[in-house]
């Protein structure tokens, strides 16, 4: 009974581990205006699905670095320095488009473009790397380093930790257009603009860190 008990106390820690490492990564309710700023031309049917799909494949991605991240960066030998440079790289690229642009989304080409067409948006770049991103999977990888010596139930458990932050993904993204009706035109503009320089900011941020590391290497 008593090693029961701590089985189920380590596979709850895993879980809750696995959750609060990746909650402020993720951080659903900071990218949710830049989430909005890239839907909100299209029609609510297509922006639930599209939050629904970014939730979901956020989870395969955090998933899929769990238990294959160390194989794979080891099969190319690649480097976490070098997934860290490169993600950066791509979230201070992402975050300066916003920056420099009225919208990420053509009016015109949102009137003119079939269904399917803003659907192709919920891997790249609304989940990767707006959602996920590489300080994300770095943590997901080390997590699956860190918990597969353990044994396959804290792997399990800690699944469980990203299913509930892929809800709560769901949740806040669903719902984004209700925070943008809450605050305005004006304070939405504001808020999408502070959260573009803060997206461009954690690129350059993530960036120097993974170099950073790599320089310090003899």
């Amino acid at each position: 009974m008593l090693e029961d008990k701590l089985l189920f106390l380590e596979l709850a820690k895993a879980a809750s581990v696995s959750f609060v490492a990746l909650l402020p990564l993720v951080n659903p309710v900071g990218t949710a205006p830049i989430f909005q700023a890239f839907v909100r031309q299209y029609p609510r049917d297509i922006q639930e699905t599209l939050a629904r799909k970014v939730a979901l494949y956020g989870l395969l991605l955090l998933v899929s670095s769990l238990f294959l991240g160390v194989k794979i960066l080891a099969f190319f030998g690649i480097s976490l320095n070098v997934v860290q440079v490169a993600g950066g790289m791509v979230i201070a690229h992402t975050g300066w488009e916003l920056l420099r642009h009225e919208s990420p989304v053509d009016d015109t080409a949102v009137r003119e473009t079939p269904v399917q067409a803003p659907l192709t948006r919920a891997f790249y770049p609304l989940t990767l790397p707006l959602t996920v991103g590489p300080g994300s999977i770095s943590t997901a990888i080390g997590l699956g380093a860190h918990l597969n010596s353990n044994g396959i139930e804290l792997m399990i458990a800690s699944t469980l930790g990203m299913v509930v932050l892929s809800i709560v993904v769901w949740i806040v993204y669903h719902n984004a257009h209700r925070l943008e009706q809450l605050l305005g035109t004006t304070g939405t503009e504001i808020l999408n603009r502070l959260s573009s320089f803060v997206l461009f900011a954690l690129g350059l941020q993530i960036l120097w860190n993974g170099l950073a590391v790599a320089l310090r290497r003899p």
